[in-house]
Order: structure tokens, then sequence, then C-alpha cells
């Protein structure tokens, strides 16, 4: 659905290395993006996907408008690559028959010849960087295609592996191309003719997915499924270097999510350093002369479906539609993300849960709470910047909806969990239920509770929202006691928020609605004015001084309100692409207090990206 750049620059002086990792998310395709290439000048991006659609658009214009846009094949795109010119794209693909190849026009999209020579899924392809023009395509069928253009027609074939051709890549001057397969071998190739020259048999111990040639093309990277990338001389062909990853630092030897499935030589330095792809999503950077790795971490195709911000230690947990969880400190963004480790080895993601993450939370800053579609309960201890989750699994009777916590000296860390006839709670210290009770006439959608741990309020199905005593005597079996209020809403109730100090309750329902009611009286504080969402409301959070609250919703908005001026009204449009599922206020926002300083928010979507946003108040 969207493409992420990363920046990994280095400078080095003096003595000292400073490093800076930076992000952007191009959110221009409908579908899964399969390949994304820089142009030779740098100017341009080509990126395509699994329906088939190639986009060409302006990486150095800062609003990154889009070139041109054709619709290749009607199946995925499998790899695609520039012309040296800028003028030219070639790519290969799935349309059913998995026979296609096409070079176009970079502007126009228009065809370049038709390119036959296959007779299984062409799987890779790569443009000579220079004139001659040629172009060389891999194959399902073990060969490699030469052609010659434009217009491109099929020049020979090559017969030299006995596997899947998996990745071809020219050097930089052309004169010498190689090629890798799941027959373990590297094959070199005169890049002017075509003709098969030197080989290396068994180069890895398992499948070579890809290769790459460095700057000066004296050294060829090569990644496998034995989970490891090797540098080779390609002069010798020997190897130089054998490089080893890990999931995580807890992580000694290499899994099955740590194989090496893609790699490519940052652009610029003749120094080595290089970029690796586990299958696990990891990204890492290496740099062999200072043999350090630094591996970037983040969700995989999975919107982020539940957060916990620690104002505290400013961090950030998320968890993700996988089943994965994350910690990211916004204090220092250039810090590696954590992810959370299990011990399920059969998960090549390290999944948590093996469905979606519906509720996560975070007592005393250590403990990690969550629970999922699997109807599960898990625990994950989070120490000197890891989390490792235990085998304690706790069964929910039925799907859970959301979670609510807080922290009292009856109950330390009592979590509550409404799931759709029950809320249940958990004691977390002991890692147990303590507790349940039926919610009667109506169907659970979210639940909080209030600071002074008095107060349980779940929003219904039923467009109400039923506030409870909540009674926590008996730490071993609590409970929920007399219902206090019932608040009628327009729709069903799909957020909740307490204040701080416990005064006031906004509710957020499916039809954009946001109110707030005082709990001393109920009067309605908030009603009728707050409309401007126009989807279901996800997410509602309060400032510390209670005077700033913040809405997400499925609209892909972001609003921030004043309960002391209802007119005021900040809106962050396009927040998240498929919906905002949550926003908070930072600690350095809720520093800001009710002065004059900009508010700082930070917010989790459906896009699977963390974004922080400084909000002024004027």
């Amino acid at each position: 659905m969207y493409v992420r750049i990363c920046d990994v620059i280095y400078h080095h002086s003096y003595q000292t290395s400073i490093r800076r990792i930076q992000s952007f998310v191009y959110r221009g395709h409908l579908a899964e993006v399969t390949v994304a290439k820089f142009s030779a000048s740098g100017a341009y991006v080509a990126s395509a996907d699994k329906s088939g659609k190639l986009r060409v658009w302006a990486w150095t214009n800062e609003a990154k408008m889009i070139k041109m846009e054709t619709q290749l094949f009607s199946g995925p795109v499998l790899d695609l690559d520039w012309a040296f010119d800028n003028q030219k794209i070639t790519a290969v693909g799935d349309n059913g028959s998995g026979l296609c190849m096409k070079t176009v026009t970079w502007d126009t999209g228009n065809s370049m010849g038709e390119m036959v020579g296959h007779t299984k899924r062409v799987t890779t392809c790569a443009f000579r960087p220079c004139r001659p023009f040629k172009i060389m395509t891999g194959s399902e069928d073990f060969k490699t295609a030469f052609f010659t253009g434009p217009p491109f027609k099929l020049d020979h074939t090559n017969s030299s592996h006995i596997g899947f051709v998996n990745c071809v890549r020219f050097n930089a001057d052309g004169t010498r191309a190689a090629s890798c397969s799941s027959d373990k071998k590297i094959q070199f190739y005169d890049g002017v003719t075509g003709e098969p020259t030197e080989a290396i048999d068994n180069a890895h111990a398992g499948t070579i997915y890809s290769i790459a040639f460095n700057a000066d093309g004296s050294k060829l990277l090569s990644v496998s499924a034995d989970k490891t990338a090797k540098l080779w001389d390609v002069a010798t062909r020997t190897a130089e270097r054998t490089f080893k990853f890990t999931a995580s630092p807890g992580v000694t030897e290499p899994e099955v999510s740590d194989m090496q499935v893609s790699c490519v030589f940052v652009k610029g330095y003749l120094d080595g350093r290089f970029v690796t792809l586990s299958l696990n999503g990891n990204l890492n950077v290496v740099d062999p002369a200072a043999d350090d790795t630094v591996a970037l971490s983040g969700h995989q195709g999975g919107a982020i479906t539940c957060t916990h911000y620690s104002p505290a230690q400013n961090v950030i947990y998320t968890a993700d539609a996988n089943g994965c969880v994350f910690a990211r400190e916004l204090s220092a963004p250039n810090a590696p993300v954590c992810k959370a480790e299990t011990t399920n080895k059969k998960s090549i993601n390290n999944c948590v849960h093996t469905g979606a993450v519906s509720g996560l939370v975070v007592i005393d800053d250590s403990l990690v709470v969550t629970c999922g579609w699997d109807d599960k309960v898990r625990f994950g201890a989070r120490t000197n910047g890891r989390i490792a989750y235990d085998d304690t699994v706790l069964s929910l009777p039925s799907q859970p909806r959301a979670m609510s916590v807080y922290t009292s000296a009856a109950v330390a860390g009592l979590v509550g969990i409404v799931t759709r006839d029950k809320v249940v709670f958990i004691d977390t210290a002991n890692k147990r239920q303590c507790g349940a009770a039926p919610l009667a006439g109506f169907e659970g959608k979210c639940v909080t509770i209030n600071s002074t741990q008095t107060q349980c309020a779940i929003g219904g199905a039923d467009m109400k929202t039923h506030v409870f005593e909540l009674n926590t005597s008996d730490a071993a079996n609590v409970c929920l006691g007399a219902e206090l209020k019932v608040i009628e809403t327009r729709s069903a109730v799909t957020a909740l928020a307490y204040t701080a100090a416990g005064d006031m309750l906004a509710i957020g329902d499916q039809n954009q609605q946001v109110e707030v009611y005082a709990t001393a009286s109920w009067d309605a504080v908030v009603r009728g004015k707050w409309v401007f969402h126009t989807s279901q409301i996800t997410s509602l959070e309060w400032s510390a001084s209670g005077t700033y609250l913040v809405s997400g919703a499925l609209d892909e908005s972001i609003y921030v309100w004043n309960v002391t001026d209802l007119k005021f009204k900040k809106h962050l449009k396009f927040a998240h692409r498929g919906g905002v599922n949550f926003a908070s206020f930072t600690a350095a926002g809720n520093a800001a207090g009710d002065g004059a300083a900009d508010l700082e928010l930070v917010s989790t979507g459906s896009d699977g990206c963390v974004i922080t946003w400084k909000v002024p108040k004027a």
C-alpha cells in the first residue's frame, strides 16, 4: 500500500561518527508494493505493486508529484530497473501466464518492444548501465536471457543454472554481469556479449536470493536462505567475509526469520556500506570497515491496531494486525526499535499473538500485557532495551475488544478487558484472572477505568455508555457494582477516556460525534458541537491538565479540542492512510500545559506508521 524509503546518512570527521536515520512514506499505491528503485539521476522513483501497476514519481520534489502511471500486467510486478539515461524502465512480472517482460518509456509508459524468451515466470531483470543498451533477465525456467535494442529483442539465452534464477545484476561499468539461483551458484557473464564466464559453485549453504556489485565492481555481495550475507572478491571469486544476522539482541543464533532475501550497496560509498533485508522485515545497514550493523525494524504490512504511550519514559508501545509488538523511544528517534521476543520459534515475524492484537497496556514501564484475536492474554518483561514474552497464557471467554488499566494500593496492575458479552479482570502481578462480570443486555465495544479506581465505563453497541461502580475490596474477586449512569448517544460507542483527575468522561461514537460529561453531576459539558469527524471515532486521549482532548478516527483525521473554549479546533488532515487508531499528547505536549507553548502529539494508524506532530495553540 505504500513505499517506505530510509536515508541512512553517515558523516565522519575528527574521529567522530554522526548517524542520522530518516524515513519517508509514499502512499500512492492502492495495492501491496513489490518493488521500488531510484532512477540513475536520483531524481525519480519507479515503484510497482501486486496489482501490476507502475508509478513514476519525483523524489526531489517536495510534493512527490507523479510523473507517470500505467498498468503493466494483470498480476504482480516482481522486479524493475531503470536505463542509465533515465528514459526507459524494464519490468518483469506475472499476468497469469507468468511470461511478462516489458520495457516502457519513463514518462508516457509506451512500449519499446515485445520481449519473449522464457518459458516460465520471469522473476528478475537488469539494465546494462552503458551503451550499447542490453537487458538481462532471469526466470523460473532456470535460464537467463539477454536482449538488445531498442526495440528490445531476444539475443540469446543461457542455461548455466539448474534452479530458479532469483536475481541478475550488472556492475557499474557494464563489463560484467552476474546471476544467482536456488542451486546455490553464482554465475558471471561478459557484460557486453552476455556469454557465461566464471562461476562460484555452492557459494552458500542455501538458496541465494539476491546479489549486488559495489561501486567499482571489485566486490560482489550475496545473501541467502542460510541466514548469511557474503562479500566476494570478484577477481579471485573468494569469500572475504561472512555476515550473520539475528532478529534481536537476545538471540545468539540465527533463526528462520533471519533468512536474507535481498541486498544492495549504499550508492556513493566506495568503502563498502551495504543494506540487507531479512525475512522478518528487518533492514540491516552494515559498515564492514567499522564492523557496525544498524537494524531498522518496524511493522511489516500490518496496520497498528493498538498503542500505549508511556509519558514517564517517553516510550510508545505499538502492536499490529500480524500479532507483533514493538517499543520506540520518542526522545531518541535514532535508537533501534525494540521488537518483542517470544519463545515461539515457528513464528517468522516473532509474533506474540496468532491474530491481531486488540489490547495493549504497560504496567510500571516494565510489564507489557497484550490480548489478541487468538482469545489469549500474554505477558512480556521490558528490561535493558528488550521485551521478552514468557510462556504464561490466559484464555478469554471470547474475542477481546479493548483493554483498560489502572494501579491502586488494593489491586496493583489490574487490567480490565471487554469482550462481546463480558468484562474480565486480570491480576498482572500474579498473571491470573481475578474476576469477570457479564454484560447484561448489551454488547461491549470499549472500556475505561477512572484514576480514582471507583468507576468502570463500558461503551456498548446499544448506543449507550454504561458507567458502573468498581468493587476492588477483594483483590481475588474484582467485580462490577451498581450501575451509576447510562448515557445515550447517536450510535454505538467506540471510544472512551477519563481525564487524569477523573472529573470528566469523553465519549466517541460510530457516527463521528465526540461528547464530554462531568462525572460529579453527569451533566453534558460538550454535546452536539464536536461533530467534525466524518467516520467512526477510534481514539480519545486527554492532556494531563484535562483542558485539551485529542480524537482520532477512521476518516484519517486527528482533531484537537479545548474543553474551556468549545470553538477551539485543530484539524490534522490525512494523518494516517486507512484511519487513525491512536492519538495522544506526549510528555512534551503535556508539559506545555495551558500556556502558549505548542502542543505535541504522537499518533499511529492503519498505515503502520508512528508520527509525532507539533500543533500550535494560536
